[in-house]
């Protein structure tokens, strides 16, 4: 059986002071997912797609394919297999796989059958892992990895399966928050921990707020894409309560057209001093997953914008109305956090488990809260 690896690793010139931070911390990431895969040492082939190949001439032992002028996804991972039959293909973008070691790997490779495909999310794919029986020549249409799964699924009735959503198969490096949990747990692999012990990255708002998940009296409330996961595991991992507002999922994977938000259409004053001056009625934290807010009111801030609002740093912030709601979470009377809902759903796992072991609690299978087991 043929076996290729697919890396997909976009440089953007453009990006600030936050965005040159998640730059960084990809390339890290990226050396650590090579080497990962050549210690697999069972692909064939291991390509690096990049819009920027003159960075990468001296990775020895891959294969460096430049897609800048080919911006569609379905596009890239067809030139890449040149509409080979029966070869097992395994995909992931230079921000996700962080928690996918040489052992996982093969074992994910082991489960696939003839026709099958394996993904951490099959409606929101980060990384893939697929069985080829036949050319997949109906791809080239296909934008974003996001959707690739579905919509292969769909075409050719491969069968789908799916690894168990906990924070580490979510997990994807979207935004500064995403490197910021990684920081403060010291996860990661070697050349990613090694960059991110030097990285100057800090949200006081936000570590400030972490203490909230240990204490029973204090209330939580998250809004946004929310996923069943995380759920569970504040129902599990935390002392405190917690209240969701869940909307907005598929956002990305589905498309954002015609999206409107139930509770913004109640037409609640978030640009407005006096909503943040009531937050205390409601709970003690509230974090909102910003994009949600960005296709409600059809923003489209630079992605630097949207990194600084994440920060809660205004001065970084030229969007004028991101720099309004920044300005206006100051005055709340509660922590306001603003994220993706990547950090929503992995991130802030993994620093409640952070915070709990900073606390002195052991971890165990239900978290370093009092739960210690579950009899069934």
């Amino acid at each position: 059986m043929n076996r290729i690896a697919i890396i997909n690793h976009y440089v953007d010139n453009t990006e600030g002071f936050y965005g040159r931070i998640l730059e960084g911390a990809k390339r890290e990431n990226l050396k650590d997912i090579i080497a990962n895969l050549v210690d697999v040492d069972i692909f064939q082939k291991i390509i690096l797609q990049t819009n920027r190949p003159d960075i990468f001439s001296n990775y020895k032992n891959i294969e460096i394919e430049d897609t800048s002028r080919i911006p569609e996804f379905g596009a890239r991972i067809k030139q890449a297999i040149k509409n080979q039959k029966k070869i097992q293909l395994f995909y992931t973008g230079s921000g996700s796989s962080v928690f996918l070691d040489p052992e996982k790997i093969r074992r994910y490779i082991s489960l696939l059958k003839p026709g099958s495909i394996l993904a951490n999310n099959l409606y929101s794919t980060d990384y893939f892992f697929i069985d080829l029986r036949e050319p997949m020549d109906r791809i080239e249409d296909i934008k974003l990895d996001n959707s690739f799964s579905r919509k292969i699924i769909e075409r050719y009735r491969l069968k789908g399966l799916e690894i168990e959503r906990n924070e580490y198969s979510l997990f994807d490096m979207d935004g500064p928050l995403d490197i910021l949990a990684l920081k403060l747990s010291g996860r990661g692999g070697k050349n990613l921990k090694r960059y991110l012990k030097t990285t100057q990255l800090d949200n006081k708002v936000l570590t400030d707020s972490l203490y909230n998940f240990t204490d029973k009296d204090c209330e939580i409330l998250f809004w946004g894409r929310i996923s069943e996961f995380l759920i569970t595991f504040l129902r599990y991992r935390t002392a405190c309560r917690t209240k969701f507002v869940i909307e907005g999922r598929g956002l990305v994977s589905q498309g954002d057209l015609n999206f409107y938000s139930l509770f913004l259409d109640s037409k609640p004053n978030i640009f407005q001093r006096q909503f943040y001056k009531k937050l205390e009625t409601y709970c003690n934290t509230l974090f909102v997953d910003s994009r949600i807010i960005f296709a409600h009111y059809q923003l489209k801030p630079f992605r630097e914008d949207r990194f600084a609002l994440d920060m809660l740093d205004k001065d970084r912030i030229n969007n004028k109305r991101l720099s309004r709601l920044c300005k206006l979470s100051k005055i709340s009377t509660i922590p306001v956090i603003f994220c993706n809902h990547s950090f929503l759903n992995s991130g802030i796992p993994l620093l409640i488990d952070y915070i709990w072991t900073k606390m002195g609690f052991r971890g165990s299978k239900f978290g370093s809260g009092i739960i210690k087991d579950i009899v069934k």
